[in-house]
Protein backbone atom coordinates (compact mmCIF):
# COMPACT_ATOMS: atom_id res chain seq x y z
CA UNK A 1 0.00 0.00 0.00
CA UNK A 2 2.85 2.36 0.82
CA UNK A 3 4.49 1.64 -2.52
CA UNK A 4 1.24 2.38 -4.37
CA UNK A 5 0.98 5.70 -2.52
CA UNK A 6 4.54 6.52 -3.56
CA UNK A 7 3.76 5.68 -7.19
CA UNK A 8 1.12 8.44 -7.19
CA UNK A 9 3.97 11.01 -7.07
CA UNK A 10 2.86 12.97 -4.00
CA UNK A 11 4.50 16.23 -2.92
CA UNK A 12 8.09 16.22 -1.61
CA UNK A 13 7.16 16.20 2.11
CA UNK A 14 4.73 13.29 1.74
CA UNK A 15 7.20 11.40 -0.45
CA UNK A 16 9.88 11.77 2.23
CA UNK A 17 7.56 10.52 4.99
CA UNK A 18 6.47 7.49 2.96
CA UNK A 19 10.09 6.66 2.15
CA UNK A 20 10.96 6.92 5.85
CA UNK A 21 8.17 4.48 6.68
CA UNK A 22 9.32 2.03 4.01
CA UNK A 23 12.88 2.26 5.34
CA UNK A 24 11.60 1.77 8.90
CA UNK A 25 9.70 -1.40 7.98
CA UNK A 26 12.93 -2.95 6.65
CA UNK A 27 14.86 -2.45 9.90
CA UNK A 28 15.91 -5.19 12.25
CA UNK A 29 13.90 -5.06 15.50
CA UNK A 30 14.54 -6.65 18.87
CA UNK A 31 17.90 -5.08 19.74
CA UNK A 32 19.11 -2.04 21.69
CA UNK A 33 19.10 0.12 18.56
CA UNK A 34 15.32 -0.10 18.74
CA UNK A 35 15.45 1.37 22.25
CA UNK A 36 17.58 4.28 21.04
CA UNK A 37 15.18 4.91 18.15
CA UNK A 38 12.25 5.08 20.58
CA UNK A 39 14.02 7.54 22.89
CA UNK A 40 15.20 9.68 19.97
CA UNK A 41 11.58 10.30 18.95
CA UNK A 42 10.57 11.39 22.44
CA UNK A 43 8.60 8.23 23.19
CA UNK A 44 8.90 7.14 26.84
CA UNK A 45 10.73 3.87 27.43
CA UNK A 46 8.01 2.55 29.73
CA UNK A 47 9.19 -0.01 32.28
CA UNK A 48 6.55 -2.43 33.61
CA UNK A 49 7.33 -3.90 37.03
CA UNK A 50 6.43 -7.36 38.33
CA UNK A 51 4.27 -5.59 40.91
CA UNK A 52 2.32 -3.85 38.13
CA UNK A 53 1.67 -7.20 36.44
CA UNK A 54 0.61 -8.77 39.73
CA UNK A 55 -1.76 -5.86 40.36
CA UNK A 56 -3.42 -6.18 36.94
CA UNK A 57 -3.65 -9.95 37.38
CA UNK A 58 -5.32 -9.46 40.76
CA UNK A 59 -7.86 -7.00 39.28
CA UNK A 60 -8.74 -9.50 36.56
CA UNK A 61 -9.15 -12.37 39.03
CA UNK A 62 -11.37 -10.29 41.35
CA UNK A 63 -13.62 -9.15 38.51
CA UNK A 64 -13.83 -12.73 37.22
CA UNK A 65 -14.81 -14.00 40.69
CA UNK A 66 -17.46 -11.26 41.03
CA UNK A 67 -19.02 -12.11 37.67
CA UNK A 68 -19.11 -15.82 38.50
CA UNK A 69 -20.66 -15.07 41.91
CA UNK A 70 -23.28 -12.85 40.21
CA UNK A 71 -24.18 -15.65 37.79
CA UNK A 72 -22.98 -13.74 34.71
CA UNK A 73 -20.89 -16.79 33.71
CA UNK A 74 -19.88 -20.14 35.17
CA UNK A 75 -16.35 -21.27 36.06
CA UNK A 76 -16.36 -23.53 32.99
CA UNK A 77 -17.56 -20.72 30.71
CA UNK A 78 -14.88 -18.44 32.14
CA UNK A 79 -12.20 -21.06 31.42
CA UNK A 80 -13.37 -21.71 27.83
CA UNK A 81 -13.75 -18.00 27.11
CA UNK A 82 -9.99 -17.46 27.42
CA UNK A 83 -8.68 -20.53 25.60
CA UNK A 84 -6.71 -19.42 22.55
CA UNK A 85 -8.23 -20.50 19.21
CA UNK A 86 -7.57 -19.53 15.62
CA UNK A 87 -11.17 -18.71 14.78
CA UNK A 88 -13.65 -20.21 12.34
CA UNK A 89 -14.68 -18.83 8.95
CA UNK A 90 -16.94 -15.88 9.56
CA UNK A 91 -14.85 -14.47 12.42
CA UNK A 92 -14.36 -11.14 10.60
CA UNK A 93 -18.09 -10.70 10.08
CA UNK A 94 -18.73 -11.53 13.75
CA UNK A 95 -16.21 -8.87 14.84
CA UNK A 96 -17.75 -6.40 12.36
CA UNK A 97 -21.26 -6.90 13.76
CA UNK A 98 -20.09 -6.55 17.37
CA UNK A 99 -18.02 -3.52 16.43
CA UNK A 100 -20.98 -1.85 14.75
CA UNK A 101 -22.84 -2.01 18.07
CA UNK A 102 -19.89 -0.24 19.71
CA UNK A 103 -20.00 2.47 17.03
CA UNK A 104 -23.75 2.87 17.60
CA UNK A 105 -23.08 3.33 21.32
CA UNK A 106 -20.41 5.96 20.68
CA UNK A 107 -22.68 7.87 18.34
CA UNK A 108 -25.46 7.98 20.93
CA UNK A 109 -22.97 9.27 23.49
CA UNK A 110 -21.31 11.77 21.10
CA UNK A 111 -23.44 12.35 17.94
CA UNK A 112 -20.76 14.50 16.24
CA UNK A 113 -18.52 11.42 15.88
CA UNK A 114 -19.85 10.01 12.62
CA UNK A 115 -18.17 6.65 11.86
CA UNK A 116 -17.34 5.77 8.27
CA UNK A 117 -18.44 2.70 6.33
CA UNK A 118 -16.08 -0.25 6.61
CA UNK A 119 -15.73 -3.70 5.04
CA UNK A 120 -14.68 -6.97 6.72
CA UNK A 121 -12.46 -9.70 5.29
CA UNK A 122 -10.38 -12.67 6.43
CA UNK A 123 -6.89 -13.89 5.66
CA UNK A 124 -4.75 -16.82 6.83
CA UNK A 125 -1.28 -15.51 7.66
CA UNK A 126 1.53 -17.17 9.66
CA UNK A 127 2.42 -13.83 11.27
CA UNK A 128 1.54 -13.25 14.99
CA UNK A 129 -1.46 -10.94 14.64
CA UNK A 130 -5.22 -11.39 14.88
CA UNK A 131 -6.86 -8.25 13.54
CA UNK A 132 -6.07 -4.91 11.90
CA UNK A 133 -7.78 -1.97 10.23
CA UNK A 134 -6.52 -0.63 6.91
CA UNK A 135 -7.54 2.26 4.68
CA UNK A 136 -6.96 2.72 0.99
CA UNK A 137 -8.66 5.17 -1.37
CA UNK A 138 -10.90 6.38 1.43
CA UNK A 139 -12.32 2.94 2.23
CA UNK A 140 -11.81 1.33 5.64
CA UNK A 141 -11.27 -2.42 5.96
CA UNK A 142 -11.35 -4.66 9.00
CA UNK A 143 -9.10 -7.70 8.43
CA UNK A 144 -9.15 -10.80 10.66
CA UNK A 145 -6.32 -13.35 10.55
CA UNK A 146 -7.15 -17.03 11.10
CA UNK A 147 -3.48 -18.12 11.00
CA UNK A 148 -1.85 -20.49 13.47
CA UNK A 149 -0.46 -17.75 15.75
CA UNK A 150 -3.65 -15.69 15.90
CA UNK A 151 -6.18 -15.72 18.71
CA UNK A 152 -9.85 -15.27 17.80
CA UNK A 153 -11.37 -16.79 20.90
CA UNK A 154 -14.70 -15.48 22.22
CA UNK A 155 -13.00 -13.00 24.54
CA UNK A 156 -10.59 -11.73 21.89
CA UNK A 157 -13.37 -11.18 19.35
CA UNK A 158 -15.33 -9.17 21.92
CA UNK A 159 -12.25 -7.08 22.73
CA UNK A 160 -11.17 -6.66 19.10
CA UNK A 161 -14.64 -5.46 18.09
CA UNK A 162 -14.35 -2.66 20.64
CA UNK A 163 -10.68 -1.78 20.06
CA UNK A 164 -10.44 -2.21 16.28
CA UNK A 165 -13.90 -0.96 15.27
CA UNK A 166 -14.97 1.22 18.20
CA UNK A 167 -11.38 2.50 18.33
CA UNK A 168 -9.51 2.49 15.01
CA UNK A 169 -12.49 2.69 12.64
CA UNK A 170 -14.03 5.57 14.61
CA UNK A 171 -10.66 7.37 14.83
CA UNK A 172 -9.78 6.96 11.16
CA UNK A 173 -13.27 8.04 10.16
CA UNK A 174 -12.62 11.44 11.74
CA UNK A 175 -9.19 11.79 10.12
CA UNK A 176 -10.56 10.86 6.69
CA UNK A 177 -13.16 13.63 6.93
CA UNK A 178 -10.37 16.25 7.14
CA UNK A 179 -8.60 16.84 3.82
CA UNK A 180 -5.68 18.60 5.53
CA UNK A 181 -5.06 15.64 7.84
CA UNK A 182 -5.37 13.19 4.96
CA UNK A 183 -2.74 15.11 3.01
CA UNK A 184 -0.45 15.58 6.02
CA UNK A 185 0.09 11.89 6.77
CA UNK A 186 -1.39 9.45 4.23
CA UNK A 187 1.15 6.81 5.26
CA UNK A 188 -0.29 6.75 8.79
CA UNK A 189 -3.79 6.12 7.50
CA UNK A 190 -3.05 3.58 4.79
CA UNK A 191 -2.24 0.62 7.03
CA UNK A 192 -2.45 1.95 10.60
CA UNK A 193 1.33 1.82 10.24
CA UNK A 194 2.81 1.44 13.71
CA UNK A 195 5.93 3.44 13.03
CA UNK A 196 7.25 5.63 15.83
CA UNK A 197 5.60 8.48 13.90
CA UNK A 198 2.20 6.97 14.71
CA UNK A 199 2.83 6.58 18.45
CA UNK A 200 -0.69 7.84 19.21
CA UNK A 201 -2.73 5.40 17.07
CA UNK A 202 -2.92 2.45 19.49
CA UNK A 203 -3.25 4.64 22.56
CA UNK A 204 -6.26 6.44 21.09
CA UNK A 205 -8.00 3.19 20.10
CA UNK A 206 -7.46 1.76 23.59
CA UNK A 207 -8.54 5.03 25.24
CA UNK A 208 -11.81 4.89 23.29
CA UNK A 209 -12.22 1.36 24.63
CA UNK A 210 -11.77 2.74 28.16
CA UNK A 211 -14.30 5.53 27.47
CA UNK A 212 -16.85 3.00 26.20
CA UNK A 213 -16.59 0.87 29.33
CA UNK A 214 -16.66 3.84 31.70
CA UNK A 215 -19.45 5.91 30.11
CA UNK A 216 -21.51 3.75 27.73
CA UNK A 217 -21.57 0.07 28.78
CA UNK A 218 -23.42 -1.07 31.89
CA UNK A 219 -21.15 -2.59 34.56
CA UNK A 220 -20.03 -5.18 35.29
CA UNK A 221 -20.16 -7.35 32.17
CA UNK A 222 -18.07 -10.03 30.52
CA UNK A 223 -16.86 -7.30 28.13
CA UNK A 224 -15.28 -5.49 31.09
CA UNK A 225 -13.57 -8.77 31.98
CA UNK A 226 -12.36 -9.27 28.39
CA UNK A 227 -10.85 -5.78 28.29
CA UNK A 228 -9.27 -6.21 31.73
CA UNK A 229 -7.63 -9.43 30.57
CA UNK A 230 -6.33 -7.73 27.44
CA UNK A 231 -4.86 -4.92 29.56
CA UNK A 232 -2.95 -7.58 31.47
CA UNK A 233 -1.93 -9.27 28.20
CA UNK A 234 -0.69 -5.95 26.84
CA UNK A 235 1.36 -5.19 29.95
CA UNK A 236 2.92 -8.68 29.91
CA UNK A 237 3.84 -8.33 26.23
CA UNK A 238 5.26 -4.86 26.77
CA UNK A 239 7.45 -6.04 29.66
CA UNK A 240 8.57 -9.10 27.72
CA UNK A 241 9.52 -7.06 24.66
CA UNK A 242 11.48 -4.44 26.59
CA UNK A 243 13.31 -7.25 28.42
CA UNK A 244 14.00 -9.02 25.12
CA UNK A 245 15.46 -5.82 23.65
CA UNK A 246 17.57 -5.26 26.77
CA UNK A 247 18.82 -8.84 26.44
CA UNK A 248 17.75 -9.93 29.95
CA UNK A 249 15.45 -12.74 28.72
CA UNK A 250 15.02 -14.93 25.62
CA UNK A 251 11.78 -15.89 23.78
CA UNK A 252 11.45 -19.04 25.88
CA UNK A 253 11.52 -17.07 29.14
CA UNK A 254 9.08 -14.54 27.66
CA UNK A 255 6.70 -17.39 26.82
CA UNK A 256 6.98 -18.75 30.37
CA UNK A 257 6.10 -15.37 31.86
CA UNK A 258 3.04 -14.95 29.63
CA UNK A 259 1.94 -18.50 30.37
CA UNK A 260 2.20 -17.86 34.13
CA UNK A 261 -0.15 -14.87 33.95
CA UNK A 262 -2.44 -15.81 31.05
CA UNK A 263 -2.06 -19.49 30.26
CA UNK A 264 -1.43 -20.87 26.78
CA UNK A 265 0.93 -23.32 25.08
CA UNK A 266 4.63 -22.66 25.67
CA UNK A 267 5.71 -23.68 22.14
CA UNK A 268 3.12 -21.47 20.44
CA UNK A 269 3.95 -18.51 22.67
CA UNK A 270 7.65 -18.89 21.97
CA UNK A 271 6.90 -18.73 18.23
CA UNK A 272 4.84 -15.58 18.82
CA UNK A 273 7.76 -13.83 20.54
CA UNK A 274 10.18 -14.96 17.87
CA UNK A 275 7.77 -13.50 15.32
CA UNK A 276 7.48 -10.20 17.19
CA UNK A 277 11.25 -9.86 17.52
CA UNK A 278 11.69 -10.61 13.82
CA UNK A 279 9.19 -8.04 12.55
CA UNK A 280 9.61 -4.30 13.13
CA UNK A 281 5.86 -3.69 12.63
CA UNK A 282 4.84 -5.91 15.56
CA UNK A 283 7.84 -4.90 17.66
CA UNK A 284 6.98 -1.21 17.37
CA UNK A 285 3.28 -1.80 18.00
CA UNK A 286 4.08 -3.47 21.32
CA UNK A 287 6.46 -0.64 22.29
CA UNK A 288 4.05 2.25 21.66
CA UNK A 289 0.69 0.65 22.60
CA UNK A 290 1.07 0.55 26.39
CA UNK A 291 2.74 3.94 27.06
CA UNK A 292 0.44 5.87 24.69
CA UNK A 293 -2.67 4.44 26.40
CA UNK A 294 -1.23 5.16 29.86
CA UNK A 295 -0.56 8.76 28.80
CA UNK A 296 -4.24 9.26 27.95
CA UNK A 297 -5.85 7.60 30.99
CA UNK A 298 -5.87 10.73 33.25
CA UNK A 299 -8.40 12.30 30.85
CA UNK A 300 -10.90 9.57 31.78
CA UNK A 301 -11.58 11.53 35.01
CA UNK A 302 -13.19 14.41 33.06
CA UNK A 303 -16.93 15.07 33.31
CA UNK A 304 -19.02 14.00 30.29
CA UNK A 305 -19.07 17.30 28.39
CA UNK A 306 -15.38 17.96 29.02
CA UNK A 307 -14.56 14.38 27.99
CA UNK A 308 -16.56 14.74 24.76
CA UNK A 309 -14.65 17.93 23.97
CA UNK A 310 -11.34 16.21 24.70
CA UNK A 311 -12.22 13.18 22.53
CA UNK A 312 -13.21 15.49 19.68
CA UNK A 313 -9.80 17.20 19.75
CA UNK A 314 -8.00 13.91 20.24
CA UNK A 315 -9.53 12.28 17.16
CA UNK A 316 -8.83 15.18 14.81
CA UNK A 317 -5.07 15.32 14.85
CA UNK A 318 -1.75 13.51 14.46
CA UNK A 319 -0.03 13.72 17.85
CA UNK A 320 3.60 13.61 18.93
CA UNK A 321 4.30 12.12 22.38
CA UNK A 322 4.84 15.64 23.73
CA UNK A 323 1.69 16.93 22.01
CA UNK A 324 -0.39 14.11 23.48
CA UNK A 325 0.88 14.86 26.99
CA UNK A 326 0.14 18.57 26.57
CA UNK A 327 -3.39 17.83 25.32
CA UNK A 328 -4.10 15.67 28.37
CA UNK A 329 -2.57 18.13 30.86
CA UNK A 330 -4.51 21.02 29.34
CA UNK A 331 -7.82 19.13 29.53
CA UNK A 332 -7.34 17.83 33.07
CA UNK A 333 -6.12 21.16 34.48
Amino acid sequence: VLERLLAQSPDAKTTERIQQSLFFLEQRPGDKATREAVLKRGIPWREVSDGELDGLHGEFQRLRANLVAAGALTEEEARRRYERRRGDPGAAEDIRERGQKALDGFQRWFPRLAPGVFDAEEVVSPAPWSNLVTQERGRLRLVANRGELSDLSESRRAFLALHEVGGHVLHFSQLLRDEELRAAAPHQLCLAVHTYDAYFIEGIAQFLTSVYLARIAAQPTTLHLDVKRNELWLAVRHKNLTDLIEGTIDPERAAERERAYLGGEAAALRKVYEGICGNIFFCCQMLVYYPSHQALLPALSLEDEALRSFVGRLLRGHHSPQGLDELVRGAVS
